[in-house]
């Protein structure tokens, strides 16, 4: 069962341990709370942590709160200074490290030893969220397109492309359907070509509009009748979708992810950040260490890859007088296969990318981690605070 204790803070046998400040939940009435503590204790069971958990009840801003955090005494600093979930849940959850459960135990592992207290309105949203994050990762993870800056397609019984507006959704079809067509073709052969930047919006709403469907059904038709006029994009999508974690002073550790956030990296060489479509990449992480790669769908990222792959987009920079510049993926793949050939140089690129970015627009040393992620909003009638044009 999970424990309840005066202190807020993790119980601690080791300095080196980093406090966790874990998610809270407001305090409702004992019977609701009583049931919804059971589910999420049952949550846990399953997964071997609820013997770490603690459980706090506490004066909030309005009101009070239950407060619930995991207690990491006696795991190792490796673990511990970068608060690193893949590598936590291994370690703590009893889950299999090649299915669906692990993801699903990283999930809860990563909200309880969260660096900043995650604020979740309700146990309902807290459960719709666990949800979204599962859906974001199976679309994610089943998500194979084309990479293009510029030239785009989508299904046509779906969509239609509308000059200055977008992909538009067809009248009398389901945004659910053509999302899911649009990222998971029938064959590779038959892929449709996006930005990352786009396909990473697209994998976030398919798992947010599937829980407004099930759970918010005025929210999913407010969201479908948005498409059905034109589609939300770039800065627009993220101030109705989603919202920030972390920031620049107070970066977010390195390694503490939960699966289905979207992340950015940076790319901080000046010359390859200046091709269109390679100023960085938006990737969805998976669990496990691994986040999605929307272009070969059997061959996940790491941190590592990542870091090396956007690193050799310097050496794929091509030019052509009266062209744009643009990327050779082949050179940029030939760069990395050679970079792994020699520790000293993996090394090197290791040490200059793996540092928080600079902001924007400044390049002055920084790396490619970003110091924040990008998160679901809430979705329920109670807590809904997604915000679709009016």
């Amino acid at each position: 069962m999970i424990h309840e204790t005066p202190d807020v803070s993790v119980v601690r046998a080791d300095a080196h341990v980093r406090a966790c400040a874990g998610f809270s939940v407001p305090v409702g009435t004992a019977g609701d709370d009583q049931a919804a503590i059971q589910e999420l204790n049952a949550h846990l069971t399953r997964w071997g942590l609820q013997t770490r958990v603690r459980r706090r009840q506490e004066k909030a801003p309005q009101g009070a709160r239950h407060r619930f955090f995991l207690d990491l005494a006696g795991v190792s600093q490796e673990l511990t200074s970068e608060l690193d979930t893949a590598a936590l849940t291994r370690e703590l959850a009893n889950a299999n490290a090649d299915g669906r459960t692990s993801v699903e135990a990283e999930i809860w592992l990563a909200w309880l030893v969260s660096p900043g207290l995650l604020e979740f309105p309700s146990f309902a949203e807290l459960f719709a969220q666990f949800r979204i994050r599962c859906a974001i990762v199976d679309a994610a993870s089943r998500t194979l397109v084309d990479f293009h800056a510029h030239a785009v397609n989508r299904p046509v019984s779906h969509w239609t492309y509308i000059e200055d507006v977008g992909f538009r959704l067809n009248a009398g079809k389901s945004l659910l359907e053509g999302l899911r067509l649009a990222l998971h073709p029938e064959t590779p052969e038959k892929r449709y070509a996006f930005s990352c930047y786009r396909a990473s919006e697209y994998v976030v709403l398919l798992g947010l509009a599937a829980e407004a469907e099930r759970s918010n059904p005025a929210l999913y038709e407010g969201i479908e009748a948005q498409w059905l006029q034109g589609p939300l994009m770039a800065a627009r999508f993220e101030a109705a979708f989603l919202s920030p974690l972390g920031t620049a002073e107070r970066p977010l550790p390195k390694r503490w992810y939960v699966p289905g956030d979207r992340v950015w990296f940076r790319n901080p060489e000046p010359v390859s950040g200046d091709v269109a479509g390679y100023e960085g990449s938006f990737v969805l992480y998976l669990g496990r260490g691994h986040f999605g790669n929307f272009w070969k769908l059997d061959k996940p990222f790491t941190i590592e890859d990542k870091l090396y792959e956007i690193y050799c987009w310097r050496f794929g920079v091509c030019t052509r007088e009266g062209e744009e510049a643009w990327i050779d993926d082949d050179l940029v793949d030939q760069a990395v296969a050679e970079a792994k050939k020699c520790p000293q140089q993996m090394a090197q690129i290791i040490d200059e990318m793996y540092r928080y970015r600079d902001p924007y627009p400044e390049i002055n040393g920084g790396g490619a981690i970003d110091y924040q992620r990008e998160v679901p909003r809430f979705v329920l009638p109670a807590s809904c605070n997604v915000t679709l044009p009016t």
